[in-house]
């Protein structure tokens, strides 16, 4: 959607700086909050966020109302969802294995995590390729 769009190479670039932004603005936070609350719940609710916000997204992409800004507020919003979502859950693992399967679980774990990474991106420009970008009407 970004590549046809004036400044594209610094849009592009925004992307990524707009996901991981909150890595470096929350990721204490989303510790914390793992260690003091309900991490059950905080997985629940940050889900539930994530899952409000990405929905949203898709319908107002779908609706061809996803100007560049509204994009890059978007990636803002669900990289902090993450953040909020990754300590929790991984703390969590302790707790949902035997301790003689911990090493196992935990590897497992960021072996799921770093397939997502490579499939999702992988099958998203499989989609593109066979049914093409939407074009925004901005």
């Amino acid at each position: 959607m970004l590549v046809r769009q004036p400044h594209a190479s610094i849009l592009v670039a925004l992307v990524q700086t707009a996901d991981m932004a909150p890595d470096v603005m929350f990721d204490f936070v989303g510790g914390v909050l793992a260690d003091t609350l309900d991490r059950r719940r905080l997985l629940i609710a940050a889900q539930a966020f994530l899952a409000i916000a990405g929905a949203a997204l898709t319908i107002l992409t779908i609706l061809g109302e996803m100007p560049p800004a509204l994009l890059l507020t978007f990636t803002f919003v669900l990289g902090s969802g993450s953040v909020l979502s990754v300590p929790a859950y991984e703390a969590l693992i302790p707790e949902l294995v035997p301790r003689s399967q911990l090493i196992g679980a935990a590897r497992l774990s960021s072996v799921s995590i770093n397939l997502a990474r490579a499939v999702g991106p992988a099958a998203g420009g499989f989609l593109i390729a066979r049914a093409g970008v939407l074009r925004s009407s901005h």
